[in-house]
This record gives C-alpha cells, sequence and structure tokens, in this order.
C-alpha cells in the first residue's frame, strides 16, 4: 500500500562493460501504487554493497551515487547536486520494461518500452567500475531483474544485470523474494516483502 517503506537495492557484481557504455542493466515494472506523484530512483554506484554504510536508507545517500527518476529529478553525486528531469518515474506502469544506460562519455539514459525517455550527462569518472542502485519507493512498488539472455531494443545495447540470487545484506533486510513463474531464473522483489535494503548477486 502506500504505506509501505523505500527499499534500497544494490547490486554486489559489477555491471559488464561494453565499448560503448559503463554499464546497462533492466528490469521489468511488476507492481505499482496507484494515486502517488513520486516515483522510483535508478542508478548507479561505484561502491560495493559491502562499503555502504549501515545508515544509508535511500539511495541518494549512497556516496557516490547518480540517479534519474522520483518525481522528475536528477541526482549528480559527484558534484552533490539535484537537477530536473523530463521524466518523472511515477509514470511507470506494470508491465513496462526500463533499461539504464550509463554510456562510455557518462551519460545517463533511460529507456522504457525502447523509447528514450531520459537522457542526462553525469560528472562520472570514465570507466568507473559501476554497480547497480535503485530506491524502490513512491509509484513503484515491485519490479523483476530481466533475465540477461533476453534480446534488447536500444540505441546503444551494451551487457544488461545478470540476476541469479537475491540476498540480504546481514542486518539489513529480511523476508524473502518473490519468484515470477514466467520467468523463475528471474530475482523479483517487492517492497511489501523487503527489509530496507536488499543485495542482488
Amino acid at each position: 500500500g502506500t504505506s509501505a517503506s523505500p527499499c534500497l537495492v544494490l547490486g554486489d557484481g559489477r555491471l559488464p562493460p561494453s565499448a560503448e557504455a559503463m554499464g546497462s542493466y533492466a528490469f521489468h515494472v511488476v507492481s505499482v501504487v496507484k494515486g502517488s506523484s513520486d516515483g522510483m530512483a535508478l542508478g548507479v554506484t561505484t561502491r560495493k554493497p559491502s562499503e555502504v554504510p549501515e545508515t544509508a536508507q535511500t539511495a541518494d545517500q549512497v556516496s557516490p551515487a547518480w540517479l534519474l527518476g522520483f518525481d522528475g529529478a536528477v541526482w549528480d553525486g559527484a558534484v552533490k547536486e539535484w537537477g530536473v528531469s523530463q521524466w518523472n518515474a511515477a509514470s511507470l506502469k506494470e508491465g513496462d520494461h526500463v533499461q539504464l544506460i550509463v554510456t562510455a562519455k557518462s551519460e545517463m539514459q533511460v529507456l522504457v518500452n525502447s523509447q528514450r525517455v531520459a537522457a542526462h550527462s553525469m560528472k562520472i569518472p570514465p570507466a568507473s567500475r559501476l554497480y547497480a542502485l535503485l530506491d524502490l519507493t513512491g509509484a513503484t512498488s515491485g519490479i523483476m531483474l530481466e533475465d540477461g539472455s533476453a534480446q534488447h531494443h536500444s540505441p546503444e545495447p551494451p551487457p544488461t544485470l545478470h540476476g541469479s540470487t537475491l540476498a540480504a545484506p546481514a542486518g539489513r533486510a529480511h523476508g524473502g523474494a518473490k519468484r515470477s513463474s514466467a520467468a523463475p531464473s528471474a530475482p523479483s522483489f517487492c517492497r511489501s516483502c523487503m527489509g530496507r535494503a536488499v543485495r542482488l548477486s
């Protein structure tokens, strides 16, 4: 429901780079909350989950972090500045396919159903080791990682995040992860069944 707490999601494997991109990952929206003007945030960090302090409760509290989403916002953790995005993540609907790409030129792009909805230049150091970072909050209450073997329709198709299991860092999360019967190899999770933070492995 609307009272569900935000869930900080951390990827513990480096996003595989390519010639065109420093990293990319994709997911499907599996559940939403109606009536919220705020949405989830998706982005990246150079921090491994073991390096993220216990006090971090939202993605912008991870340093450094680069984020897009919420109610139409951009966070550049290199300069610690908020900006405005033309894309409001509250517009995501159940079944939407979402992909985040960080290009080799440090531009962060979001594609929804293969359509680019946001592109922002970030001060991400070139050739950074990037890890997935998401804030499951606002209108988006559940997502499912895309299987790494799935096809992508992107203007710059880099590799995607491969999710095989879902584990909670000690002391930071509790509860089990929901799994889709249609894609049992792809982990999914929901705010209602997870703790404050989860780690993808």
